[in-house]
């Protein structure tokens, strides 16, 4: 079996991340992570991740300083 990964670039567009995301969950293989690189976007990109880890199996946290942004990883993934 393999695994999959999927790497989304993201910079002030949430509404484009959202659609990334949702298209992602629409899949035949889902991936086994999610990683979302932020490169210091507004408060409102932040707040999409926050919200998709609620109702979606995903952790979020910041790696790095804030400007380094932060990565949304599915649960239960080796690091």
């Amino acid at each position: 079996m393999f695994t999959t990964a999927l790497l989304i670039s993201t910079y002030n567009w949430p509404e484009a991340l959202q659609l990334c995301i949702q298209s992602a969950n629409n899949q035949s293989v889902l991936p086994n992570e999610v990683v979302v690189c932020d490169d210091g976007s507004n408060a409102a990109t932040k707040r999409l991740l926050e919200e998709l880890s609620k109702k979606q199996a995903f952790q979020s946290g910041t790696f790095g300083s804030l400007m380094m942004g932060f990565a949304l990883r599915k649960s239960g993934t080796k690091e």
